[in-house]
């Protein structure tokens, strides 16, 4: 959710000494051969373990094509607030009718199976799936993040906001409208493949995820 995040990082969502996950690529596994899925959340506010999803997006893609691209909108069970809906436009009305994240969950599995996922400020991100799961006492999915905020800082270091809608701007890439989790992933996509083809050919796995700050891994967390 690129317009309304928390202003501190939260803390680690997984122990150094999470095993490695069954989706992850060889470390030497070229970037260009990785199946990746950028995902992006919208929420009713900022506390995951209150608030809810009411919107997942997911763009699935490997450098230099995109292979499937899919948006829910979720009935989050609770009033969406004015201040979350003036940021993403997304009213009580939109969802009213809409699956519960129960439903969407198996979709949203199957459409992610085998990728490594990106999303922007990852942990709220990971963090609210996390939550989401736990609510429903469903595996959160194995596979690993890499946080494109920190990747971004280090591709783009001279732009001053790494917000989506900064990097967007600066970039010269094609803006239309920010903050619906649909379109704010498809300009991740735009800005990671710009940042890949800044970087030498052959650009490995191990790389893209120091860049990264290495992967995060959804937990389910404490009650």
């Amino acid at each position: 959710m690129a317009g309304l995040r928390p202003a501190r990082s939260a803390p680690p969502l997984a122990p150094t000494n999470t095993p490695p996950s069954p989706c992850a690529p060889a470390g030497n596994a070229p970037v260009a051969d990785v199946i990746f899925v950028a995902f992006d959340t919208e929420t009713t506010g900022l506390n995951a373990r209150k608030d809810r999803l009411v919107e997942l997006a997911a763009v699935k893609f490997q450098l230099g094509r995109v292979l499937e691209e899919k948006t829910w909108l979720i009935n989050p069970g609770q009033p969406i607030p004015p201040a979350a809906e003036a940021i993403h436009h997304i009213s009580d009305a939109m969802v009213r009718n809409k699956p519960d994240f129960k439903t969407i969950y198996p979709e949203f599995e199957r459409f992610i199976r085998g990728a490594v996922l990106l999303a922007h400020n990852a942990r709220f991100d990971v963090s609210f799936l996390s939550a989401e799961c736990a609510r429903q006492r469903r595996a959160p999915p194995p596979n690993p993040v890499l946080d494109t905020l920190p990747l971004f800082r280090h591709w783009f270091p001279t732009v001053k906001s790494h917000s989506i809608t900064s990097l967007t701007t600066n970039l010269n890439l094609t803006a239309g409208t920010f903050h619906r989790a649909s379109s704010d992933t498809m300009y991740m996509v735009l800005i990671f493949e710009k940042g890949c083809r800044q970087e030498p050919p052959g650009l490995t796995m191990n790389a893209l995820s120091h860049a990264a700050h290495q992967p995060l891994h959804f937990t389910l967390p404490p009650r």
